[in-house]
């Protein structure tokens, strides 16, 4: 019998036609399989196996380029904002920066922080927007990786909105700027106001 797998499918001719025939026409009459379906399902699967390795192929991701003290990101389509951030940091090690973007982008998370509950609260909108200012820091807390981003974008009837950046997800591009700073300020929990403020101390 013939696996219905068309990934075994495929493996299992390749054996049999190794090691046992020397065509598919005998090892169809041979199992009483039609040899014509079986070039159909593999035709479709060898096809579908090409297009996954031209995608991958074409799939663009995340490239930088540092020139002195600052750094030039393209962020590209579907990918994470914050995450590519955090990936450029981590390779630089960077301490300390300032950020600046544009770009587009499709689907976004943005909060505002509420002082009398010490508490963030969350807007998840999706569709097209334009990046109308993206700007923020690159710091650390307990000597991590620490970023602190905000975000104002513009939908297509020039409404614009904003908030603390909790996720962005790219439809086009993104642009990115991130200046490096000598120095290091680290970050400490403040139990008063409810966020993680620079400590200079």
């Amino acid at each position: 019998m013939l696996p219905k797998d068309t990934v075994m499918l495929l493996s299992f001719i390749n054996m049999k036609l190794r090691d046992q025939y020397d065509s598919l026409e005998a090892l169809c009459e041979d199992l009483d399989a039609s040899q014509q379906e079986i070039i159909e399902t593999l035709k479709k699967l060898i096809m579908s196996m090409i297009k996954n390795i031209i995608n991958l192929n074409k799939e663009i991701k995340m490239e930088y380029k540092r020139i002195n003290q600052t750094i030039f990101v393209r962020i590209d389509k579907d990918e994470e904002i914050l995450e590519q951030v955090k990936k450029v940091a981590l390779q630089e090690q960077i301490q300390l920066a300032s950020i600046q973007a544009l770009g587009a982008v499709k689907d976004i998370t943005i909060g505002v922080f509420q002082t009398d509950t010490k508490q963030y609260l969350a807007n998840t909108f999706q569709g097209s927007f334009e990046i109308v200012s993206l700007t923020g820091t690159i710091d650390t807390m307990n000597d991590e990786f620490y970023c602190h981003l905000h975000m104002s974008v513009g939908n297509e009837k020039g409404e614009v909105f904003g908030g603390h950046l909790n996720k962005a997800i790219v439809s086009a591009t993104c642009e990115m700027v991130i200046t490096l700073i000598d120095g290091k300020i680290d970050r400490e929990l403040n139990e008063e106001i409810g966020l993680n403020l620079w400590k200079f101390a």
